[in-house]
């Protein structure tokens, strides 16, 4: 009797000590999984901090009202070279017009211009520059 409780407890020991060989096999790739994890979310860590930076010394060069000079001074000059410009090329579209239609007939509303000639009558869109393209309402 002893004999056959013994080899019965003996089997369980080693029953259960497979079970343990395989429970630590897989906490060690549970382990090896979670490493790489960790890995993976330290490099999305240093490259947040990269661009973390990279905002902060852009914010930070535009902070100071020195750096923002030249810059200003070069949109304002910029703006009113295109204001002018603009008022030049709404002239001259209004000295084209004038041509097209003392010249060829144009009608602007009806978008057709004719000639003696019939077979070189033309069409166009209609379009007149807005007089205050800075009114956005």
């Amino acid at each position: 009797e002893k004999g056959g409780l013994n080899a019965a407890l003996l089997h369980n020991l080693r029953v259960g000590y497979k079970e343990l060989l395989q429970d630590i096999a897989h906490d060690e790739e549970g382990v090896k999984e979670m490493k790489n994890h960790l890995k993976q979310l330290q490099r999305e860590r240093e490259h947040i901090a990269r661009e973390v930076a990279a905002a902060e010394a852009f914010v930070e060069s535009m902070s100071s009202e020195g750096a923002l000079g030249p810059i200003v001074q070069k949109k304002d000059s910029l703006a009113a070279f295109a204001e002018d410009e603009y008022k030049k090329a709404r002239v001259q579209h209004g000295n084209m017009m004038t041509l097209l239609k003392d010249e060829f007939g144009y009608h602007p509303e009806y978008k057709l211009g004719k000639t003696n000639d019939p077979s070189k009558e033309f069409s166009g869109k209609f379009f007149t520059p807005d007089p205050n393209p800075n009114d956005f309402v």
